[in-house]
């Protein structure tokens, strides 16, 4: 049995897609004002970030089920390292940096923000800590989604290990099927908790569940392995729901919309167009996500997410805040994020992968 998983064809395309929905939406004002005609549109930095959830759920529950083909089990210690060497050197690095500025007095962030970022805790921070809003919440804030992440790491490939494919899969229904009602019970009986409603794990998991859900649902529909083919026709609306209608109707209904069944409408919609991208790479919008330069931007997508935070925002007064000038800055530094901390320890991780196959129990 090959002992590596195979390549997700328009992943990294994806990937490309998301970030880019980020870079638009936090960049959107620093535009000249002449430029921003269609704030609905342009600032959607939240549906990226929905995409990159679905894609972590699926990617993930995928290299877990290869884990159990090969293997017969999950092993966690791995797993975690492989996680920590993938997601700590960017995030401790953009860290140490904000912690200097902080010191020299160039940016403000506080201590205890500090504390729930680099503890994974942001998404509940007001909650936990009591860390208000002030001027570090923009610098450090994108860190809800990577607490998001982390958490759903912690959880998820236990469960899995533990329940098996089908009930995980049920699992994965029920929590999709429950997350508005909690939503609703938040929102109506916890008036503090309203203002993360979106960015906490048990409020927001959605499109991260629905990801793990695309990857478990073929493998009890037969056992192929293989995505159901949705329509084209639907494709086309899911996509003109998540970029046209759902940025409106979050406008109109504001937090009614998202403390209900926004959050599922949306990630259904992505999914869609998800397996769309993944099962027919041949066609133009699959050639497309699987163009060298998409692949190549899907590829530092992670450290331009970590990095793009001091320079997308009208509380930088220097030149590297000004438009276009703050988005080439943004990429200077994701670059050199990539080369200096992302790489060395991705080629760590292939190697402890390579190790870890090498010593699994033949089946």
């Amino acid at each position: 049995m090959n002992s590596e998983p195979r390549r997700i064809p328009s992943l990294d395309g994806l990937r490309a897609v998301s970030i880019l929905l980020v870079l638009c939406g936090h960049s959107f004002a620093t535009l000249p004002a002449s430029w921003q005609i269609s704030p609905v549109l342009l600032h959607n930095a939240s549906l990226g970030v929905m995409v990159f959830f679905v894609l972590s759920g699926y990617l993930i529950t995928q290299l877990l089920l290869h884990e159990l083909d090969t293997a017969g089990r999950i092993d966690l210690r791995a797993f975690y390292l492989r996680r920590a060497l993938r997601i700590f050197p960017v995030f401790y690095g953009y860290l140490l940096v904000m912690g200097v500025l902080a010191l020299t007095g160039v940016v403000l962030i506080g201590t205890k923000q500090f504390l729930a970022a680099g503890t994974f805790l942001w998404n509940y921070k007001q909650l936990v800590l009591g860390v208000g809003h002030d001027e570090g919440e923009w610098y450090l804030g994108h860190f809800w989604s990577l607490a998001v992440e982390e958490q759903f790491y912690l959880l998820w490939p236990a469960l899995l290990g533990w329940l098996g494919i089908r009930r995980a899969t049920r699992a994965c229904l029920v929590a999709l099927a429950l997350l508005p009602l909690v939503r609703i019970a938040t929102y109506f009986l916890y008036a503090p908790a309203r203002p993360l409603i979106s960015i906490m794990f048990h409020t927001a998991a959605d499109p991260i569940i629905a990801g793990c859900l695309l990857a478990l649902w073929p493998r009890i529909r037969g056992g192929t392995g293989r995505l159901p083919l949705p329509s084209g026709r639907w494709v086309a609306l899911a996509t003109v729901f998540v970029l046209l209608v759902s940025p409106y109707l979050r406008q109109w209904l504001r937090g009614y919309y998202y403390a209900t069944v926004g959050p599922l409408l949306e990630t259904a919609a992505i999914c869609l167009v998800v397996v769309w991208c993944v099962t027919h790479a041949q066609s133009l919008p699959g050639r497309l996500m699987n163009a060298r330069p998409m692949t190549w931007l899907g590829r530092l997508s992670y450290s331009l997410y970590v990095w793009n935070q001091p320079f997308l925002t009208t509380l930088n007064h220097t030149w590297s805040g000004l438009f276009p000038l703050n988005l080439l800055c943004n990429f200077v530094a994701a670059w050199i994020s990539q080369q200096l901390l992302e790489k060395p320890f991705l080629r760590w991780r292939a190697r402890l992968r390579a190790d870890h196959v090498a010593t699994a129990p033949p089946q």
